[in-house]
């Protein structure tokens, strides 16, 4: 076997011309070829100062991203919230012709086609009470109407048996 395939990676310090240096090395056997890496200790806390700005800036960068998703959720959330409300003030105030719409397949969606069915259902009942209070009226006035009537028939008679009797 030769150098490529039996040597393996590593990481040595070494005194090269009065300084010190750290080595590092990886061997691609494929390519049969070995890279080194060449770095002075000084430069590590440089390094590491570096990589501490870039952690904290990206940690900043992380926060400010969960805030702005979560603002965003939150007041499309209160929106459609604040529209379901609105309807229901409307109602309230006794305008029966709401119907609240609002997007997704949530429970806020599910609330707001859930109260525009009990409009519909409300309207529908009131549209019931008002055909049974039209037919009670109907009859009542049919009814005052046969007592006229049958009065009215009784006095004719009346008149005309007492007509009928002075003329002998």
């Amino acid at each position: 076997a030769g150098f490529f395939e039996t040597a393996s990676d590593g990481v040595s310090m070494e005194r090269i011309g009065g300084n010190t240096y750290i080595i590092a090395w990886s061997v691609v056997p494929r390519l049969k070829i070995a890279l080194f890496r060449v770095v002075s200790p000084r430069s590590i806390p440089g390094t590491i100062a570096s990589l501490r700005i870039a952690a904290f800036l990206l940690m900043l960068l992380s926060v400010a991203m969960m805030f702005l998703i979560i603002d965003f959720a939150t007041r499309r959330m209160v929106n459609r919230l604040v529209t379901v409300m609105d309807g229901m003030r409307k109602v309230r105030a006794g305008d029966l012709s709401v119907s609240v719409e609002v997007g997704g397949d949530d429970e806020v969606a599910e609330m707001a086609h859930i109260f525009t069915e009990m409009v519909g259902k409300i309207n529908s009942l009131i549209a019931e009470i008002k055909a049974e209070q039209e037919l009670v009226t109907v009859t009542e006035i049919r009814a005052m109407q046969n007592q006229i009537n049958a009065h009215f028939l009784y006095n004719v008679l009346g008149h005309i048996k007492f007509a009928a009797l002075l003329e002998e």
